[in-house]
């Protein structure tokens, strides 16, 4: 298999650092890097790797200057991570997309310092406190509002094929497709967005083995939107943020909370209040909201003290 080698630039994009910030490490012998006529180049593999170590070296005290958030990926949580970096320089946030419960998971085991979250709770109908206290009662972590956002398909400008719903994602699709329902791009298992589409099928009583799923899986809202402009596929999950960004159509399904769950032991340190001083600012509210498809209200606010 061949090595993908990003750029300074690809790299910035990749973990959301601008490029002086990434210099910087290069200067400190810090990341993995190479030089090939005269330009760095970052090998994706070894970028993936140091991510995860810095996880890990943040979690045991190690990474001074360093705070992380790993779980469910929104691009409101990729504008925070860009405005944390550019606002104090001295700290560098890193995140890793793993989906609501790995990062839960990561949060109880010490790897993270906060874990962004979306799980809804089906019986009571509620987001993440429910699930918290069912499926992990020891962790009690604190937790913060981030933002009402909402979920729903995106699909083509113009959305051609008429989707409407998700009754819509079985064959033969609507409008009469006769080549079977629209190609469907999912997200990965245990993340809350796979979750709740997994809810949403079952609740409207539909056959999954009906539903186009092998355009395969995806990490993030914003590769989900990425494959539906690129034409790779025709739907997929995701949140209204992603579709206003692409320039795609947007079928509104649910609006769900999304929240911040933080270690205890890292909740007042410096880096974290950091964080939440920048989500609790009006200039970073302003900025999400624009974004579309969120409501700031409560942003900020301590839900549970665990």
């Amino acid at each position: 298999m061949t090595e993908i080698l990003m750029t300074t630039k690809e790299l910035a994009a990749y973990i959301n650092l601008n490029e002086k910030k990434i210099y910087d490490l290069v200067k400190k012998r810090v990341i993995p890097h190479t030089k090939v006529t005269g330009k760095y180049l970052f090998p994706r593999d070894s970028i993936d790797r140091w991510i995860e170590d810095s996880i890990v070296a943040a979690s045991t005290g190690k990474g001074s200057g360093k705070v992380t958030i790993t779980g469910s990926h929104d691009p409101a949580i990729d504008l925070l991570i860009s405005e944390v970096n550019r606002r104090h320089p001295d700290m560098t946030l890193l995140a890793a997309s793993v989906g609501s419960t790995r990062g839960i998971e990561l949060l109880g085991e010490g790897g993270a310092d906060m874990a962004g979250i979306h799980i809804l709770d089906t019986e009571s109908n509620d987001y993440n406190l429910p699930w918290l206290e069912k499926h992990m009662p020891g962790l009690k972590p604190v937790v913060v509002h981030f933002a009402m956002r909402s979920q729903g398909l995106i699909v083509a400008k113009g959305n051609p094929l008429g989707i409407s719903g998700i009754e819509d994602l079985c064959a033969p699709g609507p409008k009469g497709m006769v080549a079977g329902g629209p190609r469907f791009i999912n997200r990965q298992a245990g993340s809350g967005t796979r979750l709740l589409f997994d809810h949403l099928v079952a609740g409207a009583g539909l056959d999954p083995a009906s539903i186009d799923l092998s355009s395969g899986e995806v990490a993030t809202h914003t590769e989900v939107a990425q494959a539906v402009r690129a034409g790779r596929v025709d739907v997929g999950m995701g949140v209204k943020s992603a579709a206003v960004a692409a320039g795609l159509d947007f079928v509104p399904l649910a609006e769900e909370s999304f929240d911040i769950a933080v270690s205890r032991r890292n909740f007042y340190s410096e880096p974290v209040q950091k964080c939440l001083e920048v989500v609790r600012s009006l200039e970073f509210m302003e900025s999400v909201a624009g974004m579309g498809g969120y409501d700031m209200k409560d942003s900020g606010a301590v839900i549970s003290w665990g």
